[in-house]
């Protein structure tokens, strides 16, 4: 069956489409388009990897390497005779306005100086969204 395009009955025919194609060939256009959209792909990757390899040469800079990361600062408890007693009134009044019972503080830890103050910020945020009973 084949099947013809035309503009009106006494136009020139313009195209001519096979009529029912098998599965095999949809199946083996559809394999070519994707092997051609992969390759395209797998071309740029390769010319942009490529050139950016050739401006980081011509710039003088070289891969990075592993940077030895500082050893991280951890919170060490500091007993509660070592800080500021105005400190330690402020700590102990807040704990006892929000537990409303008896409390022992045994020690308290001071914040680490490297921490980022975005994440300080996110802290904050969480722990104000939560109620406290």
């Amino acid at each position: 069956m084949v099947v013809s395009i035309a503009l009106s009955d006494s136009a020139e025919i313009l195209a001519v489409l096979p009529g029912l194609t098998e599965f095999l060939d949809n199946l083996g256009y559809q394999a070519a388009g994707m092997l051609i959209v992969l390759g395209a792909l797998g071309g740029l990757w390769l010319a942009v990897s490529t050139l950016g390899r050739i401006l980081r040469f011509a710039s003088g800079l070289r891969a990075p390497a592993a940077v030895p990361t500082k050893p991280t600062l951890s919170a060490t408890p500091t007993p509660a005779g070592e800080l500021d007693p105005c400190i330690v009134a402020a700590i102990s009044a807040a704990i006892h306005v929000t537990l409303k019972q008896r409390f022992q503080i045994i020690s308290i830890q001071t914040e680490n100086p490297q921490t980022p103050p975005w994440s300080q910020e996110g802290r904050r945020e969480i722990y104000q969204s939560h109620r406290v009973r």
